[in-house]
């Protein structure tokens, strides 16, 4: 809805009407302009003067009104873009991380593959100075045959880094 701006106070609380009940005067006298900011108040052929300029002012503001529209409809594309180009990118990021998944899947099939036929060969403990029977589920007979193993392997990684 335009609002009329006051001539005074350039304000947009105004109203402009014309009294159509049977006790007001004929038009032009009935009709009445008030802003209720600073109190400014027409009534009769002043407040139409002022109606007049104000509709030149609303072919204006109708046309700003025109043209804000469309800058939005422009902005409302470009975030639909932005979205569109974003939720591409996620879909390539997750594709991109379920490849690696299933890399990762393979390498552990691979290596699990490889332990069963270690496994298949021998049913020993690892740990080179143990002899006894490995569990069915590991490569070691206990968890101090996997500790010292571990620990073997890290001495010789340090003395290895040393030299």
């Amino acid at each position: 809805m335009y609002r009329f701006p006051c001539p005074k106070c350039s304000s947009k609380t105004t109203t402009f009407y014309e009294s159509d009940s049977r006790w007001s005067t004929p038009y032009p006298l009935n009709v009445e302009f008030s802003c209720y900011t600073c109190g400014f108040k027409r009534i009769g052929q002043p407040a139409v003067d002022l109606a007049e300029l104000a509709l030149a002012g609303k072919a204006k503001y109708e046309k700003e009104l025109e043209r804000k529209r469309k800058a939005a409809e422009i902005e409302r594309r470009r975030l639909a873009e932005v979205a569109r180009e974003r939720a591409r990118e996620q879909k390539r990021k997750e594709e991109e991380a379920l490849a690696r998944l299933e890399k990762k899947r393979a390498r552990d099939r691979e290596y699990r593959r490889k332990l069963r036929a270690e496994r298949a060969v021998s049913d020993e403990c690892f740990w080179v100075e143990c002899s006894n029977k490995a569990g069915p589920t590991s490569k070691y007979c206990s968890r101090a045959c996997s500790n010292k193993n571990s620990r073997a392997r890290a001495k010789a990684r340090k003395a290895a880094k040393v030299n």
